[in-house]
């Protein structure tokens, strides 16, 4: 019995001294520690095993031997048995937190995190369920878990709400239905009017404004509608427009007012920024 105690405690004491380094380790920025914690997993699941034996057999010598022998061997049995506990606690505890995470919050509740600015983006899976990103998972310098989905009912209220924030506030939540590539509220290329397209870009709705070569993406993006000369890729959240040489004389002007009001849109000469040569 007393193998097995000397054995429980030197293994715990080893992967108390590796935990700590690789800590260390991680803080400090050093890589690899993953793949070391990851080959170490068997050293860890029998300290883990020899705990519960080598307390056992503490608790039992103490009842066995007599003198100041007696008392060391029940700490340590009592101590391992101790860190048992701790552990079967920290099991529950991570069983109880997942299914926390699990939870698949209300329509309320998510709106406020939009409202808040606490939202990054927001995505309506293929299956229908509505997942999304915190815009800091941080505080304190801790990494807080959160539950992650929505109630998916709920999706054209989120977009609604994002879009009012994008156009009051100026903050940017982006979002896409990947259950539903003819989302009207993300309905990706389609062309447009010349009328369309001035109200885009007086209303500030346009973030890339381009004219010239069209880049590969431009021409190879499929457009609904019959064809204007005006395309316009429209994610909702976003929207991008090119227009084809019959149409710069009319829009350009425009866009270049709306640039002068908003700070946008950007303008894409010839597929290049037009902060590079032209």
């Amino acid at each position: 019995m007393w193998f097995f105690l000397v054995l429980a405690v030197a293994a715990n004491g080893f992967v108390m001294v590796v935990t700590i380094r690789l800590r260390l380790m991680a803080r400090a920025g050093k890589s690899g520690t993953e793949i070391i914690q990851l080959g170490l997993a068997p050293v860890y699941l029998a300290a883990y095993v020899l705990t519960y034996i080598g307390g056992f057999c503490g608790i039992r010598l103490s009842g066995l031997l007599t003198g100041p022998i007696r008392i060391v061997a029940g700490v340590l049995g009592g101590v391992l048995l101790g860190l048992s506990a701790l552990g079967i606690v920290g099991f529950l505890h991570e069983r109880l937190s997942a299914r926390k995470l699990d939870r698949v919050i209300s329509q309320d509740e998510m709106l406020a995190l939009v409202r808040a600015h606490e939202i990054k983006s927001i995505t309506k899976q293929h299956d229908g369920t509505v997942t999304f990103i915190y815009a800091n998972n941080w505080q304190d310098g801790k990494y807080i878990y959160r539950p992650t989905k929505a109630d998916p009912d709920g999706y054209p209220a989120y977009v609604t709400a994002a879009n009012e924030i994008r156009r009051g506030q100026g903050y940017v939540i982006t979002y896409r239905n990947e259950n539903d590539p003819l989302d009207p509220l993300s309905p990706g290329g389609r062309w447009i009017t010349a009328a369309e397209a001035t109200d885009l870009l007086n209303d500030n709705e346009i973030r890339t404004f381009a004219y010239g070569s069209p880049s590969s993406g431009w021409a190879t993006t499929p457009m609904a509608g019959d064809p204007t000369g005006i395309k316009l890729n429209d994610h909702g959240w976003v929207r991008h427009m090119y227009v084809d040489a019959a149409n710069e004389a009319l829009l350009i002007p425009i866009a270049r007012e709306a640039q002068h009001r908003h700070g946008k849109p950007y303008f894409i000469i010839n597929d290049r920024p037009e902060t590079q040569s032209n």
